[in-house]
C-alpha cells in the first residue's frame, strides 16, 4: 500500500521477465536462501527444487481444489458467522474494534477449520488478542534473517532447544511460540493420521498424504513434514488474507472515495436482500465489484505500463475485461509454484467482504493512511492497526 517504491523500477524488465518466470515449466528456481526458515523445514513450500517439491504439492493439491473448497463452505461460513457476531457485540456497545487483529483471528480459524476440520479458537480470544497471532507475526519479522545472515537463524533455532522455557519466553518468545504452533500442527496431524483408517474418520486435506497412490509413484511424507506443511498453510492463510481484508476495508472506508463503498453496498443489497440471508459462494462469484476487491503482488502490479496509476486503489480497472491485466496479475504467483490455497483464499475473501459490508455501516476510528503503510517482512506488516466503529443495518 506504500505509494512509493524503494527500488529502481524497470518497467520493461518486468514486462519481459514476468511471463518467463511465472509459467508452467519455468526454469527459474526459488531462492533457497530466502525460504530457508527452520520453522518450516521439511515443507514443500521451503523446497527450492521444483522437481522434488511438485510431487508433494500434487499429493496435497486435491484437498485445496475448487470442488473441495465448495464442499467446505459450511466450515468457512461458520467462522465468518462467529466473527460477525463478535462484531455485533462491539456495535451494540458502540466501541471501536481492532479489525487488524480481528481479521487475523478470522483468517487463522478459517484456515485451521478447513485443513484440520477444527478451528484453533482464535476468535474466542478477548479483544481478538489471540496467542496464535504472535508466531504468525514473528515469523514474518524473522524472515529478514535468512536473507542477510543465511546460517544464523538455523543456529539460533537449534540452540534454543537447550534453553529453559523461562529464558525462551523472555528473550526468544517468537521462536518459542513458533515451536508451540509447529507442535500443535504435529499433534493434529498425528491425530488425523491415527484415525484415518476408521470408517467414520474426519476427512481433511491430508487424506491423500495418509494414503498415497503407489502406482503414481507417490510416497507418504513423514509426520514432521506434514506438520511443516500445515504450519505454512496456517501462516500463509492468515497474514495474507487478513492483510487483504484490512487494506480493502480501509480503502472502502476512506472518505475521499465514498462512491466505492456505495457501489459495493448497492451490489450486495441487490444480491442479498435480507441482511441475515444465507448466501452461496457461487452467487458471490457472480458479483463483479465484489470480486475485484483483491490484493496485488507489489513489483509486477506496480508496473505503470500495465496498471496506470498503480498506487491507487481502483477496483474499476478490473471491470474492463482487459486480458493484459490478468496476464500480469501475480497475487498468487503463477505456474507450477503458484499458491495452492488460491480457491480457499478467494472463498474467505468473498464471504467476509460481502457479509461484513452488507451487515454493518462502518467508520474509521483513529486510523490514518500512515497507520496502514506497510513494510515488506516477507509478508506485509502495517505500521499501525485498522480500527473502526460499527453500526448494524436494519435490513
Amino acid at each position: 500500500m506504500s505509494t512509493t517504491s524503494r527500488y529502481n523500477y524497470d518497467s520493461q524488465s518486468s514486462l519481459i521477465q514476468g511471463p518467463r518466470i511465472f509459467k508452467i515449466g519455468s526454469k527459474y528456481e526459488k531462492d533457497s536462501q530466502f525460504y530457508a526458515n527452520p520453522a518450516i523445514k521439511g515443507a514443500f513450500f521451503e523446497d527450492s527444487n521444483r522437481k522434488t517439491a511438485l510431487p508433494r504439492r500434487h499429493l496435497l493439491a486435491p484437498g485445496f481444489s475448487r470442488e473441495a473448497v465448495r464442499h467446505a463452505e459450511p466450515r468457512i461460513t461458520e467462522c465468518v458467522d462467529k466473527f460477525l457476531e463478535k462484531l455485533s457485540g462491539y456495535a451494540v456497545k458502540s466501541t471501536a474494534v481492532n479489525l487488524t487483529r480481528g481479521c487475523m483471528c478470522l483468517a487463522a480459524d478459517t484456515t485451521m477449520n478447513f485443513i484440520f476440520r477444527r478451528p484453533y479458537g482464535a476468535l474466542d480470544a478477548e479483544s481478538f488478542q489471540s496467542e496464535l497471532l504472535v508466531p504468525i507475526i514473528d515469523f514474518s519479522r524473522m524472515q529478514q534473517w535468512p536473507i542477510y545472515f543465511p546460517k544464523s537463524l538455523g543456529a539460533i533455532f537449534q540452540a534454543t532447544g537447550y534453553l529453559p522455557t523461562w529464558m525462551l519466553d523472555r528473550w526468544f518468545k517468537g521462536i518459542l511460540t513458533q515451536k508451540h504452533c509447529l507442535q500443535m500442527c504435529y499433534d493434529r496431524i498425528n491425530h488425523l493420521g491415527s484415525h484415518f483408517s476408521e470408517k467414520d474418520h474426519t476427512a481433511s486435506v491430508f487424506d491423500t498424504a495418509f494414503e498415497p497412490n503407489i502406482k503414481k509413484g507417490q510416497c507418504a511424507p513423514r509426520s514432521e513434514e506434514l506438520a511443516a506443511d500445515a504450519f505454512v498453510f496456517v501462516l500463509a492463510g492468515t497474514d495474507t488474507t487478513s492483510h487483504t481484508l484490512c487494506t480493502g476495508l480501509f480503502e472502502l472506508l476512506d472518505n475521499s472515495k465514498p462512491h466505492m463503498m456505495e457501489h459495493l453496498k448497492q451490489e450486495l443489497h441487490e444480491a442479498i436482500p435480507n441482511v441475515r440471508q444465507t448466501v452461496k459462494l457461487s452467487s458471490l462469484e457472480q458479483l463483479p465489484y465484489l470480486t475485484v476487491v483483491s490484493s496485488s503482488q507489489y513489483l509486477y502490479n506496480m508496473d505503470p505500463i500495465v496498471f496506470p496509476t498503480p498506487s491507487e486503489f481502483r477496483p474499476e480497472r478490473w471491470l474492463n475485461n482487459d486480458p493484459k491485466l490478468d496476464q500480469y496479475m501475480c497475487s498468487f504467483s503463477k505456474g507450477s509454484r503458484s499458491c495452492i490455497g488460491i480457491h480457499l483464499a478467494y472463498c474467505a475473501l468473498y464471504f467476509t467482504f460481502a457479509r461484513i459490508v452488507r451487515r454493518f455501516d462502518m467508520q474509521l476510528y483513529e486510523t490514518s493512511r500512515e497507520d496502514m503503510e506497510w513494510k515488506d517482512y516477507f509478508s506485509p506488516l502495517t505500521r499501525g492497526d485498522l480500527r473502526v466503529t460499527l453500526k448494524e443495518v436494519d435490513c
